[in-house]
């Protein structure tokens, strides 16, 4: 379970530092077509928002185990 979530997590982190990388490109571009970052910005929001959200089970699991131990 935790090799699955440490591997989404990457996974989230490394589609969010795409984005964020295309965001700086679509900003320094001339053509208005390249500047449709508010999709880039509201995916990034997103990806983050689910990071933290796995963070916080991640937590809660830590809490739950170490709980479970102390029985």
């Amino acid at each position: 379970m935790k090799r699955l979530y440490d591997r989404e997590k990457i996974r989230l982190r490394e589609y969010i530092i795409v984005l964020r990388i295309e965001e700086e490109k679509a900003l320094r571009s001339d053509d208005p077509t390249d500047q449709c970052t508010a999709h880039h910005r509201g995916f990034i929001r997103a990806c983050n928002l689910i990071l933290k959200k796995m963070e916080h089970l991640q937590l809660r699991k830590s809490h739950h185990d170490r709980y479970l131990e102390s029985l």
